[in-house]
């Protein structure tokens, strides 16, 4: 598979970050002595925020994205009632604000309440016509996608579909250099399996690694900062989805290449993403029938449980694709189709490199293990050799030690005889010297007395 390859090592996303959230400080510096500026501020807090939501960055935008939805409330309600007749820039704003806090919700999974919160914003576009057209191609693209996500939530694949589509013609080229493209193709692979048409959804699904693979281009290289490799492998999750499909497809060689791409991805910057990797490096594997290569990962082998293809659906284009964004919809889509064939050969080639590579390894492996087995009977045989001696040398030291012992016991009564003979003649000794004393004494006492 040839993923696109744009040499790009500098990563402007944090500088511009810093930027907006320097002007964002600088604002709220004024707007705390001025409330007027409320608008200045929410629009530097909007800025700040979509920015944080192309880098998927959607931890740090969540609490921006809500300061912004209520300073752009208050500038709506300070222009007087809510309809026709609210200056755009404000309706704007908000709508745009709305639809950041939405895209939040979104990301988490909340895709009901993404879409209640969005309705929102879609009743105020239809009550300030000309609202819809003040919104940049992004906060529109953005819209399309949470209306698609909701819609699949509750049901209605056509729906979901077709503002899929819309989303696709609407997007903007010039943002490449955010994950939003990659999103849009997401969204495209996931709808298209929903309805039915698992080729359309793997072609998709390949449009977002090729959108990933080109953003990350060479800012990976060197030593990033960890906050870089966050960000930027945040939506690794695409490849086992994209894998995933391609096994149930039928496509073995490509899901297992999307897995290795996947693993050398994380492998050398993401270490807590590596088991997760090789796991499903080898559940795939082991679904096409190799599991021999799978066991070379040495990681438990969990069956893949995949759902079924739904049954196809048919949807009409959304209202919002406009004819020329149709045909470059459409432009795209050719486009991946002609690649696929690329694809398809280059993972075949790529596999069976592999599959040598892993056959050769199992080969080395069970010649390994043949003379381990080998080493291991020779040194069993010399291990019972040394095992007898040492039960013969044992069994003699044994014997010699209950001699000794013996030994030790006959010379330790004749010694206890020998010192009891000695206690009693020193006893007698000492009997006899104290008689001699008391007939001395009583000599002497006898001649004092005459």
């Amino acid at each position: 598979m040839e993923l696109m390859t744009v040499t790009n090592p500098t990563d402007p996303f944090p500088s511009r970050t810093r930027a907006l959230a320097a002007e964002v400080a600088r604002l709220r510096g004024w707007h705390g002595n001025d409330p007027a500026r409320a608008g200045d501020l929410a629009d530097a807090l909007t800025a700040l925020t979509a920015h944080r939501l192309m880098g998927h960055a959607y931890a740090e935008a969540a609490a921006d994205a809500q300061e912004a939805l209520a300073l752009a409330a208050k500038a709506v309600a300070a222009a007087g009632p809510l309809g026709p007749y609210t200056p755009v820039p404000d309706a704007a704003r908000l709508a745009t604000a709305a639809t950041h806090l939405a895209v939040l919700q979104s990301a988490m999974g909340l895709d009901e309440a993404a879409g209640r919160t969005l309705e929102a914003a879609l009743t105020l576009q239809a009550e300030v016509r000309p609202l819809t057209e003040a919104l940049s191609a992004r906060t529109r693209t953005w819209q399309l996608l949470v209306r698609a996500r909701a819609a699949l939530s509750s049901g209605d694949g056509a729906g979901a579909n077709a503002l899929a589509d819309a989303a696709a013609s609407r997007l903007d080229r010039a943002e490449a250099e955010s994950y939003l493209p990659m999103d849009v193709q997401r969204l495209l692979a996931v709808v298209r399996w929903a309805a039915g048409l698992p080729d359309q959804a793997v072609l998709h699904g390949l449009g977002a690694l090729e959108e990933h693979q080109a953003l990350i281009a060479g800012r990976l290289d060197g030593r990033p900062s960890d906050a870089l490799v966050e960000r930027l492998l945040e939506p690794v999750a695409a490849y086992a989805e994209v894998a995933d499909q391609l096994v149930q497809r039928g496509d073995a060689d490509l899901a297992v290449v999307v897995r290795r791409r996947l693993l050398a991805l994380v492998e050398p910057h993401a270490p807590t993403l590596v088991p997760a990797a090789r796991a499903g490096l080898a559940a795939t594997l082991a679904a096409v029938g190799r599991p021999e290569e799978a066991g070379l990962l040495d990681v438990e082998i969990v069956p893949l449980h995949l759902p079924g293809v739904p049954s196809s659906v048919s949807w009409e284009a959304a209202d919002e694709t406009d004819p020329a964004g149709r045909d470059r919809f459409l432009a795209v889509m050719n486009e991946l189709a002609g690649r696929a064939h690329g694809w398809w050969a280059e993972a075949a080639q790529q596999e069976a490199v592999a599959r040598e590579s892993a056959h050769a390894d199992l080969d080395r492996r069970a010649a390994e293990r043949r003379v381990a087995a080998e080493r291991a009977a020779q040194q069993a045989e010399l291990d019972r050799a040394a095992a007898e001696r040492a039960a013969a040398e044992e069994a003699e030291a044994n014997r010699l030690a209950e001699q000794e012992r013996q030994r030790q016991e006959q010379a330790d009564r004749i010694a206890a005889k020998r010192a009891r003979r000695e206690r009693k003649a020193a006893y007698e000794q000492e009997a006899e010297r104290r008689e001699i004393e008391r007939l001395a004494a009583q000599r002497s006492d006898k001649r004092r007395s005459e």
